[in-house]
């Protein structure tokens, strides 16, 4: 499936989207997934890759699911609330740049990224993770008067 520059893929409230064997996505335009919705890559052979072009845009509070050897890849940094649910050690997230979370996350697969920055108020739960660069935390600090 390819979404082109001006197109949108539309994943409302609740929806499912299963990617199977021999599928895969493509993002130039922009990928909406709502609060409860999920796009998901499941496992099968062969592995699938959801591709973030450059200019394209990834909005909503949903989830993005990846199973197997899928892999996420955008071109360059990735600044989302999109839940990015790496559901397998095989399973990849491929950020050239920074990875920006801003929502809560759980990991258990290789995420290949410059820096990944774990903004204030979301939680980042690694488990058999690998990060290839360094990881960040934002935390607020209280000031005195």
């Amino acid at each position: 499936v390819n979404v082109p520059v001006g197109g949108k893929l539309l994943l409302s409230t609740n929806a499912l989207v299963n990617f199977a064997a021999g599928s895969s996505l493509t993002v130039a335009g922009e990928l909406e997934i709502q609060a409860g919705a999920r796009l998901r890559l499941d496992g099968s052979e062969p592995a699938r890759d959801l591709t973030l072009a450059a200019g394209s845009v990834l909005s909503g509070t949903g989830t993005i699911q990846l199973e197997g050897s899928c892999r996420l890849v955008t071109a360059g940094d990735l600044d989302t609330a999109v839940n990015v649910f790496l559901n397998s050690a095989s399973a990849r997230l491929i950020v050239p740049g920074t990875y920006t979370i801003r929502a809560n996350q759980s990991l258990s697969g290789t995420i290949q990224s410059a820096a990944v920055v774990v903004a204030r108020n979301a939680t980042l739960t690694a488990s058999r993770a690998t990060f290839t660069g360094v990881v960040l935390l934002v935390v607020s600090v209280m000031g005195s008067r």
